[in-house]
């Protein structure tokens, strides 16, 4: 879990509702400003000779608080922009530069760059407070559509192991499934007020899965372990769009996958060396509440072990998120999405009791003792509870998005059926939806089956 914001502010580097056959590039490497530092943008630590950043004028020390009159509020959003563009698109970049001569010690001006192909640039470490490179007066970012959106901060309700951005007057549902000590899932929902945006990070269903045994029977059970055959990043992706957005969007049709090893590199794979990564993006077309809409999943899974042999080998998922959005909504989903995912943040006091629950798995793990044998069986119980309120709550968000539940006549027989009006059983079993009142006499009230 300590690489989880790390994965996620991977979220969608690269990516894009339509692919690209190659990558698009400024050729700069940049790192984040010092967190008390008053400006927030892309810092630029290295300009790659011959590239888009070079015949734009830029330099070392610049830092870039806008791209196409959106705000650049760290460096991730300035990877994930460009990333999202073809080799040969232009872009308006708004930058800082240290300048004694002028009245605030810093010049503010535009440049356009012409995108490359995919350029190399190495690796920068974070800049400390000493290095910061502009002073607190330029801190103006640029406005732009996305702006008027306003943000409200939401925190898991249960164990705050995180919280994030979420727009404001959307309906929000999230939280920390736990299935054994050391699978927590973070999952956060968010759904526009006109249902015409959905964004998602996480999932409840992402548990610690363990492959079939070669033999074909399944390994030993330890509480909370999924049994289920390893899935690549693209697989996984692609299960979650044809196995699950149809219960909350119509017609998926899949458009375009591809590996994602940008997402199988970087930090986070030192917290499991040994493991095997696999990064993938799905992107899909559908009709979201009655409109054209499309969207993207991306995902990043690893493996313990090797499928298929003797022993079970044990995988997860690192990464999970994505959006749908009418098509008129797919940029600001695009912005959306990063804004939550560059937002999120995990809580350093649960992360470090999350890690020692983790290394005292580990330890009974690797000792050939049940990974539950660290819980009471109190504890046990409470997260099971939580786990089914969790699954409560899913499937009441999951209504609210399509407009239907199902009712009951109170005598075994179901009807799935629009849950914005009040609905109605007559004669001969027909059904009827009303603003309240009753149809007229001989008619029954149905009842809508709460979430199980």
């Amino acid at each position: 879990m300590r690489f989880v914001l790390g994965l996620m502010l991977c979220l969608l580097a690269g990516g894009a509702v339509a692919q690209t056959p190659q990558r698009a590039a400024l050729g700069v490497a940049t790192a984040d400003l010092p967190p008390n530092f008053p400006v927030h943008g892309a810092w630029v630590r290295l300009v790659s000779p011959g590239s888009a950043a070079t015949a734009a004028g830029l330099l070392p020390n610049d830092v870039i608080i806008g791209i196409d009159g959106r705000p650049v509020q760290a460096s991730a959003v300035l990877t994930t922009y460009i990333g999202a563009r073809n080799p040969g698109d232009t872009v308006t970049l708004d930058v800082l530069r240290r300048n004694s001569a002028s009245p605030n010690g810093v010049d503010r001006f535009t440049v356009t760059a012409t995108l490359g192909g995919a350029v190399a640039t190495p690796h920068v470490q974070p800049p400390t407070a000493t290095e910061a490179p502009a002073p607190p007066e330029a801190a103006s970012p640029p406005t732009a559509a996305t702006d008027t959106v306003k943000w409200e901060r939401f925190t898991d309700p249960n164990k705050h192991a995180f919280s994030t951005d979420v727009p404001q007057g959307w309906h929000v549902v999230g939280g920390l499934f736990r299935r054994s000590p050391i699978a927590a899932s973070p999952w956060v929902r968010m759904l526009s007020p006109d249902r015409h945006t959905y964004i998602v990070v996480g999932d409840p269903s992402i548990s610690y899965f363990a492959t079939p045994l070669s033999s074909g029977a399944n390994p030993p059970s330890r509480q909370g372990q999924v049994v289920r055959p390893y899935q690549t990043g693209v697989e996984f992706s692609r299960d979650y769009v044809t196995r699950i957005l149809p219960s909350v969007c119509n017609g998926v049709k899949v458009k375009g996958e591809k590996e994602r090893p940008d997402l199988a590199q970087g930090p986070w794979t030192r917290a499991n060396t040994q493991a095997t990564h696999s990064g993938g993006e799905v992107t899909f077309t559908c009709r979201l509440n009655g409109a054209d809409a499309a969207g993207m999943v991306v995902a990043d899974t690893y493996i313990y072990g090797f499928p298929g042999s003797f022993v079970s080998s044990y995988w997860t998922v690192d990464l999970h998120a994505g959006f749908v959005a009418t098509l008129d909504r797919l940029r600001d989903a695009l912005d959306q999405t990063i804004h939550v995912v560059s937002a999120f943040r995990m809580n350093p006091d649960w992360v470090h009791q999350q890690q020692a629950v983790i290394d005292a798995t580990t330890r009974a793990i690797n000792a050939n003792t049940a990974a539950m044998a660290q819980w009471s069986q109190q504890q046990i119980a409470t997260a099971q509870n939580q786990m089914h309120a969790m699954s409560q709550q899913s499937e009441a968000f999951d209504r609210i998005l399509t407009s239907s539940s199902p009712y009951s006549d109170g005598a075994g027989h179901t009807f799935n059926l629009d849950n914005t009006k009040t609905q109605w059983l007559g004669p001969g079993g027909r059904t009827f939806g009303t603003t309240g009142a009753s149809p007229g006499p001989g008619w029954q009230r149905l009842q809508e089956v709460a979430p199980e």
